[in-house]
């Protein structure tokens, strides 16, 4: 696939057989149609299957999964409700995204002509100026950067606008995309750290990583401790073939250093291989040894994904109920970010809300301290547009809650379907540009504690990952966050946050 040589068109037309089909028209750069098997190879990357998706609207549902193959052809019925189009597709300097065609928020009903790539443009700006416009971030001062990709592709709307041709058109709109993608991006990173900082009273922000192997875990907290200072955070994956006890140095030291610790009982892959009362047993002996240094117990791990036992909620339940009432610690939930880029037909109602909303009642709500989302873009692509719009519904979901980004990885073996940034050089410079928006943008949602939870930082079965980028990476955002000090003199910024 040529990175900067793919653009997509669709129309909506009137059709004899049915008022309210979508005719999909794709081009790419040279105006060429791609047929539906180039299409198809296109939206899905590296992938099995293909990723469009009709979704609400508003609640980001699953409404419709592969409408395309469905029908067999590029010509689709649209379901009513005035659904939303959703897919996954390139842009030149960002790689894959998600993005979520709404219609300037009205959704599809009715006969009408899009060009996608320049609809899909226009709802990216649409959804930008709507967030730069919130109160939380009046204080946003523009970089040049985030200017050049805004006008840029400001003047490339206006282009396709000018135009007649749907090659035109479709060609401008997907160089709007991707540079509204970047200036959302710039945004979040931009803001986040700051907004962070000047809210330190309230929220105090947290700067994570993941460890699944304790074998260097003084070496490895220490540079932790150097880098992220009292903001880090260590998530312990506490294995369920180990007893607590193998854990006891690594979480001691960790907890003398003045690091904030997680702990995560068990891990989404391990789940299945217990039966209830062994992952209810488990948690609790975790939580009976380490109660007094552990900060915050992750109750259960990537729930909504579909690979996890089917009574998960049943067990995250009784854990964080037991948690709260019983032991009085503060408890965590991590999702899982996905909606079609997943089996829905083989596992329904494992795309993000609609998982939530079925699985999760209030009373379980109640008992959650912290939500998180773990976010692996090569499995399932986001991106900013896409990332302001999922947290923002996970406020909704959850308005007491505090959030955060609980995990996230890139270019893991075995899930290497969609590249981000650089496709020619996924371990360097792709995963540290993940890494950076990631770890900064997280910041910018009202009641976020950052957190990012990168999976490889220590030593382990999948691959260790860390350098001199990443500690820098870090340490600047640790920076930022100093930039402005808690006001007052009775906020520790040890406390543990409540709702």
């Amino acid at each position: 696939m040529k990175r900067l040589g793919l653009m997509l068109t669709f129309t909506l037309w009137s059709m004899d057989i049915h008022s309210a089909s979508l005719t999909l028209k794709f081009h790419d750069a040279l105006g060429n149609p791609l047929t539906l098997p180039q299409v198809q190879t296109v939206m899905k990357g590296n992938a099995l299957r293909a990723s469009d998706a009709w979704v609400t609207s508003k609640s980001l549902k699953m409404v419709e999964w592969n409408p395309i193959e469905s029908a067999g052809s590029l010509t689709i019925p649209i379901p009513p409700g005035n659904p939303a189009f959703a897919i996954t597709w390139p842009t030149a300097t960002h790689g894959y995204s998600y993005w979520i065609m709404d219609n300037l928020g009205k959704g599809f009903s009715a006969m009408e002509s899009v060009v996608i790539s320049l609809q899909l443009a226009q709802d990216c700006k649409r959804h930008l100026d709507q967030a730069l416009a919130t109160p939380m971030r009046a204080d946003y001062v523009h970089s040049p950067a985030f200017d050049t990709y805004y006008d840029r592709a400001t003047a490339h709307i206006a282009t396709a606008n000018g135009s007649s041709e749907d090659s035109v058109k479709g060609r401008e709109g997907l160089a709007a995309m991707d540079d509204f993608q970047m200036a959302f991006e710039i945004l979040l990173r931009e803001h986040g750290p700051k907004y962070a900082s000047a809210n330190k009273a309230n929220c105090y922000p947290q700067i994570g990583v993941t460890f699944e192997d304790i074998k260097n875990y003084q070496a490895e907290i220490d540079n932790l401790w150097d880098q992220a200072g009292d903001y880090g955070v260590i998530r312990f994956v506490f294995s369920n073939h180990k007893k607590p006890s193998y854990w006891t140095d690594a979480v001691n030291y960790a907890h003398k250093k003045g690091l904030k610790i997680l702990g995560q009982p068990i891990d989404s892959s391990a789940d299945a291989r217990l039966s209830k009362a062994q992952y209810i047993n488990l948690f609790k002996s975790f939580v009976n040894a380490f109660a007094a240094q552990v900060d915050y117990w992750e109750v259960g791990n990537e729930v909504s994904g579909e690979w996890l036992s089917q009574d998960i909620d049943q067990r995250i339940a009784e854990c964080a109920s037991w948690a709260k009432h019983s032991k009085g610690v503060t408890t965590e939930l991590c999702v899982f970010w996905q909606i079609s880029t997943y089996n829905y037909r083989a596992a329904p109602g494992h795309d993000l809300f609609t998982w939530i909303s079925n699985k999760l009642p209030k009373a379980v709500r109640d008992d959650m301290d912290i939500v998180t989302l773990s976010v692996y873009p090569e499995m399932a692509p986001l991106g900013g547009y896409a990332l302001d719009w999922v947290m923002r519904r996970l406020r909704e979901e959850f308005p007491t809650q505090r959030l955060a980004l609980g995990e996230l990885g890139y270019w893991i073996k075995g899930q290497r379907h969609y590249w981000n940034y650089n496709q020619d050089d996924p371990l360097g410079s792709a995963k540290h540009k993940v890494a950076e928006t990631y770890y900064n943008a997280i910041f910018d949602f009202s009641n976020s504690v950052g957190f990012a939870g990168w999976w490889c930082y220590s030593r382990s079965s999948s691959g260790y990952d860390w350098d001199p980028t990443m500690d820098a990476l870090i340490r600047n955002l640790k920076l930022s966050l100093d930039a402005q000090p808690v006001p007052g003199t009775g906020t520790s910024p040890l406390t543990t946050p409540s709702k």
